[in-house]
């Protein structure tokens, strides 16, 4: 059974062969992902001791960060003589695949809202960071598609 597929007339290996990224670079992607978490788990809490949040700036910075950590990590894999499709796997090619990461999607969306709520509604902990006016609800959209 072959372990590559071919795409556009490139040879696109399924299962990379050894790491895809150094290990420093895989060490300070970790301590930044703790890092991060540490940092938005204390300013959401000063966000949401406050009347009037800013909804959007904290959204906006959101999506800033995970633009970096991509940004980071395409470094890396690149640095290291790899491609990105290596780490993600081959394109779509039918529906069936299509269907098949929406139905990972949504599984996964499901999971995360059900495990920060509370018997189906959403604790208070949580209530100051879904949207209520039109440009929190657009930046919060939109930010949530280029996240999936």
């Amino acid at each position: 059974m072959s372990s590559a597929v071919t795409l556009d007339g490139q040879e696109i290996k399924i299962v990379p062969e050894g790491s895809v990224a150094g290990p420093i670079h895989t060490v300070v992607l970790i301590v930044m992902l703790f890092g991060g978490a540490g940092l938005m788990y204390f300013s959401s809490g000063r966000v949401h001791g406050t009347e009037q949040p800013n909804r959007v700036s904290f959204y906006l910075t959101t999506m800033a960060w995970e633009w970096f950590l991509t940004g980071y990590v395409l470094w890396g894999v690149r640095r290291y003589g790899k491609s990105l499709l290596e780490v993600t796997g081959a394109r779509w090619t039918n529906a069936k695949d299509v269907f098949r990461d929406l139905g990972i999607a949504l599984a996964f969306s499901g999971v995360t809202c059900r495990s920060s709520s509370s018997h189906g509604q959403v604790t208070r902990r949580w209530a100051w960071f879904f949207p209520r006016r039109f440009l929190e609800s657009a930046t919060f959209i939109r930010g949530r598609r280029q996240s999936s």
